[in-house]
């Protein structure tokens, strides 16, 4: 086989390569549309939509704070305080 071969070959090849890519890629963009993930986290995932009143504001010292067991006890009771309201909606 000569070199001419080998690379027509490699360029065939290569074409098919990027079709097979094209594909792949509208595959994955239908695959994850919003509106799909959504409803399949619903379904499988028995997922609920948020809330406007289940957001809470940045607070940075949450993260940045010194402390470790200031930062635990400080989202322990965001947690608890978002579980609580959860559970009186229901």
């Amino acid at each position: 086989m000569d070199i001419e071969d080998r690379i027509y070959r490699a360029k065939k090849e290569l074409k098919i390569e990027k079709a097979n890519n094209h594909i792949l890629r509208a595959e994955w963009k239908a695959l994850t549309t919003p509106e799909r993930v959504q409803r399949l986290a619903i379904k499988h995932l028995k997922m609920k939509q948020i809330l406007p009143q289940q957001l809470r504001e940045y607070d940075p010292s949450i993260f940045h704070s010194d402390s470790k067991k200031q930062n635990t006890k400080k989202l322990s009771k965001i947690i608890s305080e978002m579980v609580a309201e959860a559970s009186s909606e229901d």
